[in-house]
């Protein structure tokens, strides 16, 4: 469903929140389709966010707003 809404909304950047992370059944479905390395995919976890790591920092290139997303969660969750 996630690879089906990439390519209908044409997107050429996804990013996507999880909270403990993803099977491996879904990275490999997700990444075995032959045309998903036009789209910059970004899949992060909530320990991504909060100890802003280099996965969060590449995410927060492609989509500054990103930036303060961590205070945000603190403050409504």
């Amino acid at each position: 469903m996630y690879y089906s809404d990439i390519k209908y909304n044409q997107a050429d950047i996804s990013i996507m929140l999880a909270g403990k992370g993803y099977k491996e059944t879904f990275l490999r479905r997700l990444f075995g389709h032959p045309d998903i390395s036009t789209v910059a995919v970004h899949l992060l976890t909530l320990q991504d966010l909060f100890e802003k790591n280099e996965k969060f920092r590449n995410a927060i290139e492609v989509l500054p707003s990103l930036q303060g997303l961590d205070e945000i969660v603190r403050i409504e969750g």
